[in-house]
């Protein structure tokens, strides 16, 4: 594993998930659209994703509105060669 990401790291879930990798004494940082987040990410956008994630990075996408969101983080997964761990609250999108 080269980093954790996290993925919609300000929003809600995101946030709590930071915090506790932080509490664990585990590495990350912090992906968004918002020019706070320490890697700036449009998870919809698969040139955006490329330029952002590296093989054997290991993402947790919290980014939501999950029900509008596309399948472009999972394809990129598989092509560039990095791990998604998934936080959705949609059944039908996961």
């Amino acid at each position: 594993m080269k980093r954790i990401v996290v993925l919609g790291g300000l929003g809600l879930f995101g946030r709590t998930a930071a915090d506790l990798l932080r509490r664990f004494g585990l590495p990350m940082q912090v992906a968004s659209r918002n020019p706070r987040a320490d890697i700036q990410i449009d998870a919809d956008d698969p040139a955006s994703i490329r330029s952002a994630l590296i093989r054997g990075d290991v993402v947790v996408d919290a980014a939501g509105p999950f029900q509008a969101r596309s399948t472009a983080l999972i394809a990129t997964a598989v092509e560039v060669g990095f791990d998604v761990i998934d936080i959705n609250d949609s059944l039908t999108y996961a």
